[in-house]
């Protein structure tokens, strides 16, 4: 089975490298956000005191 990438025309290949980057930074970013209202949320962690 071909990578979608490869058949659907409306990709472009060499743009899916930066997508994916981009993909990771806001994932890691996201999940950094959820834990620290986590922490907020459960009167732990650095920002508990604020």
């Amino acid at each position: 089975m071909p990578a979608l990438a490869q058949t659907d025309s409306r990709l472009r290949t060499d743009n899916l490298d930066v997508l994916l980057e981009r993909a990771e930074r806001q994932s890691t970013t996201l999940e950094d956000v959820r834990s620290a209202a986590a922490a907020r949320t459960l009167g732990s962690g650095p920002m508990a005191t604020r």
